[in-house]
């Protein structure tokens, strides 16, 4: 799902002739989206130190994003407005295909035993 989802966002930004920092960016953020889900997923239930994992594992993510050392090293940018809403819409349906993933994988194992 993560990796369908992030080469989706890839190819969106490029046929739109997005600028190539924005398509780095948005694809990482993507995908760093899947991955704290993910993470937010094996770690229910939440509890308090569970859930400080995944926003510190967020606030660092989005750090990289900001930091202008890792910017360069990933050739990473500030995503424009329209870039901002890709991300939004793809990491939404990544998020809603993982739990979705989830809740199947859940039945049909609860369904064998």
């Amino acid at each position: 799902m993560a990796g369908t989802v992030t080469l989706s966002t890839y190819l969106w930004l490029t046929l739109t002739h997005a600028p190539r920092a924005q398509v780095t960016t948005a694809t990482t953020l993507v995908l760093i989206t899947c991955g704290l889900w993910l993470l937010t997923l094996t770690a229910r239930p939440l509890t308090s130190w569970r859930l400080g994992l995944v926003a510190l594992m967020g606030t660092i993510a989005v750090l990289g994003v900001v930091a202008p050392p890792v910017r360069a090293f990933f050739l990473l940018a500030w995503p424009t407005p329209g870039v901002w809403w890709v991300i939004a819409l793809m990491a939404g349906l990544a998020v809603g295909g993982i739990e979705l993933v989830h809740l199947v994988r859940r039945r049909i194992v609860r369904g064998r035993g």
